[in-house]
């Protein structure tokens, strides 16, 4: 490689063009290259751009390297990795253990079944439901057809499901049946013809529902058994009038035995699912993921340093119609061959005993699930040896919880630091990982290692250098294939750069360190534009979170008359720490000794609160917040009573 460092904008633009003309062996062969040359092996020039550099391949092996992206169907892929292990237990679902036998079996039943129903390839089949067997049953018999899962939010309301159901032209839908009554009165305004309800207990033995039938009734108050019953009758009585509507038994028998289901083949960048965006900063959009999108993931994680293992077991807490919960808490783990625990429920503050009750040897959750686990008492002896990966995603782990979680997980034997990831629906959730030995506090770690990122500065389009902040973009195997029916947001979203190529916008602003760790620095939208200066809304948060007596904080945007825009602080004292003005004056000092003055918010636009809102999905939600803040910082006169 010549030297690089002095070269004009132009030439840089030439140069990255003929990379991006490189053939996939000719990129491995490079990658190697500039892998000895980011651990030292090899002494050759820079050019101070991460995107060209890539110095993150220096914890990457040179299998790693060189291994080469999977050309199947996600069912064949699957197979494919577990064709030795057929024995090996699949799924673990409240102590009901399927081996991958079974499961390729019962999928395979699945599969005539939907045939039976009329379902062809090219079809957009809606699943409304959490993850359970049945759910996983269809998502891979749907694959092997060739027709599409739209796993949609079981808590979305009837207008939502309706845009789904016309946005699918779906025909077949199957929701969970406490979901059904929610969204039944617009099915005659789509063209839903036939619905399949689902429920936990389908796939458990006679026995084991009257058990946790009582179990569950025996939680309930005599009015939620009221209601529960009144559901039920509703639900037959449905059943019984109306035609389009099947149980998931009935479903299965209506299946025709001596039909043939031919697998579809292979077809590079053919849709296996649809997910949809929370929507937490826009409006939700619906993703097309492809078989190379989730195989992509699976293969990225196999090779990396996390040593997953055959008849290890993962925590699959994420449901199944988020991004993280299809593609890294399902299809990874299972091309893995590893146990999958399949834990269907809302999970909160029972973190901690589902942890002790199943002993998983690797744990993806988010941020409030470790919390709930360092601040419960039950947990503080517990022995958490078998614990190899303590995943955290989804949203911000701040610096000071992370500390704190690491030296919980190191008191308590885990073989696992908090591993954080950066990532996002578009991408199939993770673009940037932690691994077990690359785990910088702060960071979210480094690229997957067929991922390629770019740090861009929004305002001029070009990548800015390394240290340097600006917007973080991507290139993967694992970017989705586009929005569904939106070709503006998709063209929006992926960008063709100067050089030719083709780049996912995150809208999030990062950083990569001297030693190639992505540092998020906050979102675009999170920029708060005050008086001309751009100030991130996540600098001030972490000096906040310094403070001993802050639980939680958040910083959003504001109105003003003067400076444009202010930051607003929403703040979250520790149990047991009582407002008191003089809180506040200390945390207003840190920022006035550690951040620029035009970061420093005005003293009363301090507001401590019980809690901050977060959205169905777990995230932080900045746009109630944003309302909020606005609306106090009209009001003349602002409490500083706890709100």
């Amino acid at each position: 490689m010549e030297a690089l460092k002095e070269k004009t904008i132009d030439e840089l633009k030439e140069y990255r063009e003929q990379l991006s003309k490189l053939t996939e062996e000719e990129k491995k062969k490079r990658d190697l290259y500039l892998k000895k040359m980011a651990d030292g092996t090899l002494e050759g020039p820079s050019t101070g751009y991460s995107s060209i550099d890539k110095q993150w391949l220096k914890y990457y092996s040179d299998d790693a390297i060189e291994s080469d992206l999977p050309q199947m169907t996600a069912l064949s892929y699957m197979k494919e990795n577990n064709k030795d292990n057929l024995n090996g237990i699949a799924l673990n679902f409240f102590g009901l253990k399927m081996s991958y036998r079974e499961l390729f079996k019962k999928i395979d039943e699945v599969s005539k079944a939907l045939v039976s129903f009329g379902v062809k390839q090219g079809d957009v089949v809606v699943i409304n439901s959490v993850t359970l067997p049945q759910t996983i049953f269809l998502l891979y018999a749907l694959n092997k057809i060739g027709a599409i899962a739209d796993l949609t939010d079981l808590r979305t309301d009837a207008n939502g499901m309706k845009h789904y159901l016309d946005e699918g032209n779906t025909k077949l839908v199957f929701t969970l049946d406490t979901c059904y009554l929610g969204f039944k009165d617009i099915l005659n305004e789509t063209s839903v013809e036939k619905i399949v309800l689902l429920n936990p207990t389908d796939t458990v033995p006679l026995i084991g529902k009257i058990g946790s039938s009582l179990n569950e009734n025996n939680k309930l108050s005599l009015k939620e058994k009221q209601l529960k019953r009144k559901e039920k009758r509703k639900i037959d009585n449905v059943l019984k009038t109306d035609s389009r509507v099947y149980r998931w038994s009935d479903f299965l028998s209506n299946k025709k035995e001596n039909i043939q289901v031919i697998e579809k083949d292979y077809e590079k960048d053919y849709p296996i699912a649809i997910v949809h965006t929370s929507g937490t900063t826009s409006t939700p959009k619906s993703v097309v993921l492809t078989n190379d999108n989730f195989n992509a993931m699976a293969l990225q994680y196999s090779v990396s340093d996390f040593k997953y293992a055959k008849g290890e077991s993962l925590l699959n807490i994420i449901p199944i119609f988020v991004a993280y919960g299809v593609v890294n808490s399902l299809h990874m783990p299972l091309c893995l061959g590893m146990t999958n625990i399949v834990y269907p429920k809302v999970v909160g503050a029972d973190f901690p005993d589902i942890i002790k009750k199943f002993k998983p040897n690797h744990v993806i959750a988010i941020p409030m699930h470790w919390e709930y686990l360092l601040h419960n008492e039950n947990v503080k002896t517990m022995d958490l040896s078998f614990l190899k990966t303590a995943a955290c995603g989804g949203d911000n782990l701040n610096v000071e919880l992370e500390k704190k979680l690491n030296d919980f997980l190191l008191q308590h034997n885990s073989k696992s630091k908090i591993v954080k990831g950066y990532g996002m629906t578009e991408i199939s959730a993770c673009a940037v990982t932690n691994t077990n030995n690359n785990s910088k506090v702060g960071s979210v770690g480094i690229p997957l290692v067929k991922n390629n990122i770019s740090i861009i500065d929004p305002d001029t389009g070009l990548e800015v250098r390394l240290g340097q902040k600006g917007e973080i973009c991507m290139q993967s195997p694992t970017i989705m294939k586009e929005y569904l029916n939106n070709k503006e947001a998709t063209v929006e979203a992926m960008k063709q750069h100067a050089d030719g190529g083709v780049w996912l916008h995150s809208g999030d602003l990062g950083h990569f360190d001297n030693d190639a760790n992505l540092m998020i620095d906050g979102r675009l939208k999170r920029l708060i534009i005050r008086r001309g200066f751009k100030i991130s809304a996540v600098a001030i948060e972490n000096v906040i979170m310094k403070n001993k007596n802050v639980e939680s904080c958040a910083v959003v945007k504001a109105p003003h008359d003067e400076d444009g825009e202010t930051p607003f602080v929403f703040i979250v004292l520790k149990e047991n720490i009582s407002y008191n003005i003089q809180i506040l004056k200390e945390i207003n000092e840190m920022c006035l000794t550690e951040l620029p003055e035009y970061y420093v918010p005005e003293f009363n636009n301090f507001v401590i609160v019980k809690e901050l809102p977060y959205t169905k999905n777990g995230k932080l939600d900045l746009v109630s917040l944003e309302k909020i803040a606005s609306s106090e910082i009209k009001t003349e006169n602002i409490s500083r009573k706890v709100k």
